[in-house]
């Protein structure tokens, strides 16, 4: 599994959030720092049979042009984790968005609870407001169905 780590700005209008780009030359690196997220409960080890005993992984991912939309939003491509075999143990995640010095905004913390696949990628949405808030988090699992080519080396 992987995990994508996306922050926008916006305001929520009924069910639905509705984002709001940034001016030009603004964006959330001008406020967020950092992001960390800690995700428990996956896979150590796997094996023909999966994965067995569990474990932790931490990331932290710098907010800079290179993690940067056209809009001044976060997308960030997170960290490949294995997912447990047992399908009734769930993984915790905690994201951390940590503010550049002086910015309005406070260090934020979400704690998610909840099931993760094989082969397939969690999209997590974190919708802030133009008032520097956390308003609501969005969460999606897509499959991941693309083949990529992997190192063919001496196996030619």
């Amino acid at each position: 599994s992987q995990l994508r780590i996306t922050v926008k700005q916006g305001y929520k209008h009924g069910d639905e959030y509705i984002p709001v780009p940034y001016e030009q030359g603004h964006s959330m690196a001008d406020i967020f720092e950092n992001i960390q997220v800690e995700i428990t409960g996956v896979g150590k080890c796997v094996n023909a049979s999966g994965t067995y005993d569990t474990g932790k992984s931490l990331s932290t991912y710098s907010i800079d042009k290179n993690v940067l939309t056209a809009d001044g939003f976060i997308d960030i491509d997170g960290p490949f984790f294995l997912p447990s075999s047992n399908s009734e143990r769930k993984i915790s995640l905690k994201v951390s968005l940590n503010p550049v010095d002086g910015s309005p905004f406070q260090k934020m913390e979400k704690l998610l609870t909840g099931h993760a696949e094989r082969n397939e990628q969690l999209e997590i949405r974190l919708w802030v407001n133009s008032a520097y808030k956390l308003i609501g988090i969005t969460l999606d699992r897509i499959p991941i169905s693309e083949k990529i080519t992997g190192d063919n080396g001496m196996w030619n």
